[in-house]
């Protein structure tokens, strides 16, 4: 039995809906068959957004490397972060947006694995990617950033 499967979707809720908030699900990207995935909540705010800006993780660095601006490229450890199981990048322009009710169908289908919040050393490096992100408009990135910027 998994956390999310053993407490209310509102405790499970809370634990997501933070900054750095982390969780798995399986998800299909385009024409890719569903796997699971790693997804991380980028909102300064997410309890009081109803859009959810959600980076996702993908073991394919030297790919994304190659075809995107270096700074908008993220590299997390296993050292740093204990909840991936091998080292990952988050390419910052390709963030996942999200209505937060389909974040709770997800949970309420019991579709999601909490995980421990991203550290916030972690959520530095992505904030700053995240300003260099040339795929998110002003809002998205006030979303993000919030009086950061």
């Amino acid at each position: 039995m998994t956390i999310s499967e053993s407490y209310p979707d509102d405790f499970v809720l809370r634990c997501i809906l933070v900054h750095g908030g982390a969780f798995r699900a399986k998800h299909a990207f385009n024409l890719e068959s569903p796997k699971n995935r790693y997804f991380i909540i980028l909102n300064r705010s997410p309890d009081e957004d109803d859009e959810l800006l959600i980076a996702t993780t993908t073991t394919q660095e030297a790919k994304r490397r190659k075809h995107r601006f270096h700074a908008v490229i993220v590299a997390i450890d296993p050292a740093e972060y204990d909840s991936i199981d091998k080292r990952c990048v988050i390419d910052c322009d390709s963030i996942v947006r999200w209505r937060k009710t389909d974040l709770c169908a997800k949970v309420a289908r019991r579709e999601v694995q909490p995980l421990p919040p991203v550290p916030a050393t972690v959520m530095a490096r992505i904030r700053a990617a995240v300003t260099s992100a040339r795929t998110l408009n002003p809002h998205e990135k006030n979303l993000i950033l919030g009086s950061d910027q």
